[in-house]
């Protein structure tokens, strides 16, 4: 097991992201090596790699990368807005709307490019009538994503499919390790696995244990989101600030030999100044290296 971070921390500036070469250099300096690309701000329309010279962009991230030893091992692509955000599948950042497609598209082209291994997507819920249908929502992702698995696969770039968490708004599909698996099996590809997001874990099972459901996912995970919250909102925030329970966690991640990324998903920098946040970045790298310590 080896850690990583997203970006974010450096790549968003007051909720808005752009700046991937120089959020790399200052991600480096603080010591991490491995980074993980947020690919998902491309769908909003936000960060270099939402216009028409994406490829040359993409070409300047993943040089700046090689310069400095810095590898791509994970990705995380675009998402669809959640089930009870919307009315229509082709709206605006959702799966049917022509230029959501194009940025899923090119996530995988630029995933290709930097090297990444396994690129995270979140399951699709469909807008049944009848409501929750884990068959449905299955056979939906099956339909929609399978193109652009394929073209993944082809490209070297591995699919991990995310947990989700339901809301207040309602029950969602993909929350539950059951409901992951028999997604994941169902494209009878082993290109095809699995990410676990701690922080949607403590938000599905509040003062549950979440433990064994990492413990069932185990087999097939090959991406994880580090992050915590306190049980309600999806916060981002580091370890340790929340109620996950990282001790039981790491445990498991040892006992099921869970060797790849692990991988820091925080947001909290987004809207500090600039000068603040090499001391909370260099914070969030202290803490998973000692977190890795723990399972040596």
């Amino acid at each position: 097991m080896e850690l990583s971070t997203m970006l974010n921390m450096y790549l968003v500036k007051n909720g808005v992201a752009g700046g991937y070469v120089e959020a790399v250099r200052r991600t480096r300096k603080i010591g991490f090596t491995n980074m993980d690309l947020p690919l998902d701000w491309m769908a909003k329309g936000q960060s270099e790699l939402a216009g028409d010279d994406w490829k040359k962009q993409a070409e300047a991230i993943v040089n700046e990368g090689a310069k400095l030893g810095v590898r791509f091992p994970q990705a995380h692509l675009c998402f669809a807005k959640g089930p009870f955000d919307r009315i229509r599948a082709d709206e605006p950042l959702c799966e049917e709307d022509p230029w959501f497609k194009e940025c899923l598209d090119r996530g995988i082209e630029i995933c290709a490019m930097a090297g990444v291994k396994w690129a995270v997507v979140h399951p699709l819920s469909t807008l049944s009538p009848v409501g929750f249908d884990v068959d449905d929502d299955i056979a939906y992702n099956v339909a929609y994503y399978t193109p652009f698995f394929e073209k993944a696969g082809k490209l070297g770039v591995g699919i991990a499919i995310e947990n989700m968490c339901d809301t207040s708004k309602g029950r969602r599909f993909g929350v539950t390790a059951w409901e992951l698996i028999a997604l994941m099996k169902a494209f009878r590809s082993d290109n095809v696995r699995l990410c676990w997001d701690f922080g949607h874990g403590k938000r599905t099972y509040k003062e549950l244990d979440q433990v064994p459901s990492v413990r069932k996912v185990g087999p097939y995970l090959r991406a994880t989101h580090v992050d915590d919250n306190y049980g309600a909102d999806d916060l981002h925030m580091p370890p340790y600030q929340g109620k996950v329970e990282w001790t039981s966690i790491m445990r498991a991640l040892k006992e099921v030999g869970y060797d790849d990324m692990f991988d820091m998903e925080t947001r909290f920098t987004q809207l500090m100044p600039e000068d603040a946040k090499d001391l909370s970045c260099r914070l969030v790298y202290e803490l998973g290296m000692h977190m890795l310590s723990l399972v040596e």
